[in-house]
């Protein structure tokens, strides 16, 4: 018997079943002699000893999970670690400006961001030995929060490194984070991905990878290459990092989405991009597998759900879709780009007593909804009383209400504007001045005086200067546009005008993005250009001519320098959509004069 079990059965019982023994390998006594006519009792011997059950074994325990214990289904997005020397080459800048990934205030936001997107976890890249500084930083921020972290590697596609190098990179790794509490584990074992590129060993790279890795430590998720599911040994996982150029047969159980986000190109991107990432992420639904999002901060390659400064009011779109599984993306995308953005439409050079023009622009006015400018010379006669009450008054007068006006030469004509200003009354600017601003959307609205001798001037130490900087202070919107009636750049025959340069410089230091200008007869479009005429395209304001309003018209000399597009001979007008982040541009010429331009710019 056992003796564990001995020591559980009391001393008496013990000693009751050796003597239960010893009886039955006793020798019998001899027969007694019977006596005569004496029968002997026969003895029943009834046992008073019942054996205690066996205990039962001890059932085998499951070790309980440490929350970092991820299982399947499960989205994780890849992150790139930047510090601030990586962003000199980097455009568009993130909305958070040029972080640091070792600052734990970045981190806790990222996270943050991250979780409401559905994301349990993010694999770092490891790009060289300055990625373990910035992990440690990373797990560290990441300590109080339910988010874990583990690490991807590419070191196969810059060589094919032994079996004894990627063991000691791998020791390394282990010993250094394996044991901290917010490491992403799948399998109880730290996750790590490995990234490859044209391989040439194929299975011998999945070989040298799983020698490293004989002891266990890490779960292996690999890349796929052509013919993996062929090779004998496998890894834990496979993954595709490339949908674009996929890999057959996909791995099971996985599935890549790559954002392509809007580089601040044209306008139009933003939306395409929009609708790309949304039916991606439709389509996939919510994980079912291994879901990895490329990237949430791949900045040097456009893949990143991280906002971007000039994503404006669209700024969360990429990660709420995927908070949303994709679902309904399409009326997000309209309800983001659309609902707040507002119409600017008009023109310079209107009204002339006797001439039809100004009727056909505003019939133009009749179907376009949204705010009205003017750039100057509304009544391009004397500016008389009389040519705004017979002449303006019964073509675009009727859109009066919704007119924000700028003065032009010929309306300060006759008595220094007074006309002028008594016809638009408070929408003028003050009397003596007409420079002011105002808010439309998102966006900030600078209409200046450049017939300078009724504003007091346009020199630098000018009222109108000094108020212009002071209003471009107090009004840091990210699109600003100016209006006024002289242009700096102009394929007309008689030139610029000088007045102007100023107003340019002022504008193009606070970073304004459209100047629009009337005077020349014609319709032209400029490219992005600072001061000097000279093209910027990444700080540069663009300049529109629109002397289209209705006066006669008229043709050019030498075209400019970085004209880029001239319409000559057709009336018509300038429609803008301003938008949280940038513009839609269209010219609309009245019936029968066909040509047109349209396009798209970014607010810097």
């Amino acid at each position: 018997m056992n003796l564990q079990r001995l020591k559980r059965i009391p001393h008496w019982a013990v000693f009751l079943i050796i003597a239960m023994g010893l009886a039955g390998c006793a020798v019998p006594p001899p027969p007694a002699t019977p006596t005569a006519g004496v029968s002997e009792p026969t003895l029943t011997v009834t046992p008073v000893f019942t054996a205690t059950p066996l205990p039962s074994p001890t059932p085998t325990l499951t070790p309980t999970l440490a929350p970092n214990d991820l299982s399947l289904p499960l989205r994780v997005a890849l992150y790139y670690p930047w510090q601030p020397k990586d962003w000199e080459q980097i455009n568009p800048l993130p909305a958070r400006g040029k972080y640091d990934s070792r600052d734990a205030a970045v981190i806790g936001e990222q996270v943050k961001e991250m979780k409401r997107a559905g994301i349990q976890a993010a694999a770092m890249f490891w790009t060289d030995e300055a990625a373990q500084s910035f992990l440690a930083a990373i797990l560290q921020a990441s300590r109080d929060q339910d988010f874990y972290w583990g690490a991807l590697l590419d070191i196969e596609k810059h060589s094919d490194p032994s079996a004894a190098l990627i063991q000691q990179m791998l020791d390394g790794i282990y010993h250094s984070f394996a044991m901290h509490p917010n490491i992403w584990r799948l399998d109880r074992r730290m996750a790590l991905i490995v990234d490859v590129d044209e391989v040439d060993d194929g299975c011998g790279m999945v070989s040298r990878w799983l020698e490293a890795n004989r002891n266990q430590r890490f779960f292996l998720i690999m890349q796929v290459f052509e013919n993996y599911d062929r090779c004998s040994r496998q890894p834990d996982f496979w993954v595709d990092l490339y949908p674009q150029t996929p890999i057959e047969p996909p791995p099971a159980d996985s599935r890549t989405l790559q954002v392509n986000s809007w580089n601040g190109s044209e306008l139009a991107a933003l939306e395409r991009s929009m609708m790309d990432w949304g039916a991606q992420v439709q389509a996939a639904g919510a994980p079912s597998g291994l879901q990895i999002i490329r990237a949430y901060n791949d900045w040097a390659h456009g893949m990143n759900i991280e906002a971007a400064a000039i994503w404006g009011e669209s700024a969360d779109y990429y990660l709420e879709a995927l908070r949303r599984n994709g679902q309904a993306y399409a009326s997000l995308v309209e309800e983001l780009l659309f609902k707040n953005e507002a119409v600017l439409v008009g023109a310079g050079d209107i009204a002339i007593c006797g001439e039809e023009g100004s009727q056909y622009t505003a019939a133009l006015l009749d179907q376009i909804p949204g705010t009205v400018f003017t750039a100057g010379d509304n009544s391009n006669e004397q500016g008389t009383a009389a040519n705004y009450q017979f002449c303006f008054e019964p073509s675009w007068g009727r859109h009066k209400e919704r007119i924000y006006p700028a003065a032009g030469n010929h309306d300060l004509l006759t008595a220094q504007g007074a006309p002028y200003f008594a016809y638009f009354g408070e929408r003028a600017g003050e009397l003596g001045k007409g420079y002011y601003s105002f808010d439309l959307g998102q966006w900030h609205i600078i209409v200046l005086n450049s017939v300078c001798e009724y504003a007091g001037g346009c020199g630098e130490d000018s009222p109108q200067m000094e108020w212009l900087r002071k209003d471009l202070q107090e009004h840091a919107n990210l699109c600003t546009l100016a209006i006024w009636h002289y242009p700096l750049f102009t394929s007309a025959a008689r030139g610029g005008n000088e007045v102007v340069r100023l107003f340019w410089k002022a504008l193009y230091e606070a970073g304004a993005d459209v100047i629009i200008n009337g005077h020349d007869h014609h319709y032209e479009r400029f490219a992005p250009l600072n001061p000097d005429g000279q093209p910027d395209p990444e700080r540069g304001i663009r300049q529109f001519i629109v002397g289209t309003g209705g006066a006669g018209l008229r043709g050019i000399g030498e075209v400019a320098a970085h004209s880029e597009k001239r319409i000559l001979y057709t009336y018509g007008v300038l429609k803008l959509v301003l938008k949280g982040n940038g513009y839609y541009w269209e010219f609309v010429p009245i019936a029968g004069m066909g040509a047109t331009d349209s396009g798209s710019g970014v607010c810097h």
